[in-house]
């Protein structure tokens, strides 16, 4: 068999980006990471063309215009964020944590992993959410039976939340 070692074999491909406010620019960042980890993506020139190739529209305007701009992954994906996670994402994420509740039929952990994603995408690893706050938004998601007794259980972690709800 022929060809070069530095030929890259494309596992995953990443989702594609457009920059408009009804796309999840947090959903682009875990598919991009992804798809960077199991391309063994870790060149930044070679990442730099991935990425544009991964946008169109808003998105692609605002990389060509920030592209000088971005000398890595870590100074790309802090702007990008800037740009992307806006106070109007901000809301309609806590709004969904807010709002969110156990439908019929649905698992307790389908509700956690749904509310973890959605404190994924809102808490700032600089000043983290309060763990009574996470747990809070838990149990009022969950049905209430089950919500009274992770309270009589003394639930007050999100560890406990995933080791002690049904």
């Amino acid at each position: 068999m022929s060809g070069s070692s530095t030929q890259s074999f494309n596992m995953a491909r990443p989702m594609i980006f457009g920059g408009r406010i009804k796309e999840d620019p947090i959903a682009w960042l875990e598919s991009f990471e992804t798809a960077m980890s199991l391309n063994n993506w870790t060149q930044w020139n070679n990442t730099k063309n991935y990425i544009k190739a991964s946008f169109w529209d808003n998105a692609l305007l605002w990389y060509k215009a920030q592209v000088l701009n971005l000398t890595d992954w870590d100074v790309f994906k802090t702007a990008f964020k800037q740009e992307y996670c806006t106070q109007e994402h901000m809301e309609a994420w806590q709004d969904q944590i807010e709002t969110r509740k156990q439908r019929v039929g649905e698992s307790v952990e389908d509700v956690i992993i749904d509310i973890r994603m959605l404190i994924g995408r809102i808490e700032d690893p600089a000043y983290p959410l309060p763990e009574a706050t996470k747990v809070n938004w838990i149990l009022r998601a969950v049905h209430p039976e089950t919500a009274m007794k992770a309270r009589d259980q003394g639930i007050k972690t999100m560890e406990d939340c995933y080791k002690e709800l049904p």
